[in-house]
């Protein structure tokens, strides 16, 4: 009937009302840092100490972003000071938040770190283990640069891990990634670690191979590049 046609156009309207009223009103609320946030988002990985500074003085007791970020530079101050049981506290809170928010980027970060932690204390199965769920989270970013992240930390987790098959087959992958992505950095890397995987097999003409190709690149390198 006209009524209950009526009844039910009223509804969705009034339902479609709230939401767009929650909308606003979150999107507000989120917006009041936002800019800052994203800031210290930059510097973070890089200065923790830095970000955590100006994220204790921020009134973010309320924003899950910045909660997050803050959960998550403490943990990275904690792990700088070798504080690994609370820094791996602080990551797993800042894990709560990001799944909520479906940050993949974070969520990445937080596991690269957890992995860097276990390989520290020689846990090499969870190093893998958390080196996976890295490279999935920053896959999903859709990001080059996260992307290369990923696959290099899978890749070193897996020859701790003592696989240097399926190590080797991942530093192929990041090679070729890396040449698509123009990163010769990461290129020499890459070359390293396949080496290093190959020797561990036996495998010495291939190494051989990988060793000249990275010799043969010797004037691109960077003081960086002989660090690592």
């Amino acid at each position: 009937t006209f009524a209950e046609k009526f009844k039910r156009s009223y509804m969705k309207q009034y339902i479609i009302t709230i939401i767009l009223a929650l909308c606003l009103g979150s999107c507000g609320q989120h917006s009041k840092h936002w800019e800052t946030l994203t800031q210290v988002e930059a510097f973070m990985e890089e200065r923790p100490d830095s970000a955590l500074n100006v994220l204790q003085g921020m009134d973010i007791e309320n924003d899950d972003y910045g909660q997050m970020l803050k959960y998550y530079a403490h943990g990275k101050v904690e792990c700088n000071d070798e504080d690994y049981p609370a820094s791996i506290i602080s990551f797993f809170n800042a894990e709560k938040i990001a799944k909520k928010l479906n940050n993949y980027y974070i969520l990445g970060l937080i596991y690269h770190s957890v992995s860097d932690i276990y390989g520290k204390v020689h846990n090499n199965i969870e190093q893998q283990n958390y080196a996976q769920l890295a490279y999935d989270n920053f896959i999903l970013t859709g990001k080059a640069d996260n992307i290369l992240i990923g696959l290099e930390t899978l890749a070193e987790a897996h020859y701790n891990n003592n696989d240097y098959d399926r190590c080797a087959a991942l530093s192929q992958q990041l090679i070729e990634k890396a040449a698509e992505n123009n990163d010769e950095s990461i290129i020499n890397r890459g070359l390293k670690l396949l080496s290093r995987s190959y020797i561990k097999t036996a495998k010495y003409e291939d190494a051989k191979d990988v060793l000249l190709r990275l010799k043969s690149q010797a004037s691109n390198l960077t003081p960086q590049d002989y660090r690592n």
